[in-house]
């Protein structure tokens, strides 16, 4: 892992660390991986709380507008891992 990733890294963990979902769980329960490629592109594989609640896929949709503005990252995508009609979810938030 070179350096820029190293740095990016530690920025969208300080991110991960400090959201919770919108019932209260700590997003960083919630984070299955983290990749972030070569040209600084993320991709979280996340496993919702509550599969199918409204509430958590508004609440993911701001952590990825959060992700998109923090310095250095060049894209973001959520991979929705461990519940129903996951690949669903992943395509309606990464639109």
């Amino acid at each position: 892992m070179s350096m820029r990733q190293k740095r990016l890294q530690r920025r969208v963990l300080n991110i991960i660390r400090g959201w919770n979902d919108a019932h209260g769980t700590p997003l960083q329960s919630l984070i299955e991986g983290m990749e972030i490629s070569d040209d600084s592109a993320l991709t979280l594989h996340v496993n919702p709380s509550r599969p199918h609640c409204p509430c958590c896929l508004y609440d993911l949709q701001d952590l990825r507008e959060r992700l998109i503005e923090t310095k250095g990252v060049a894209g973001v995508r959520l991979e929705i891992v461990g519940i129903p009609d996951a690949s669903r979810w992943t395509r309606t938030l990464n639109e």
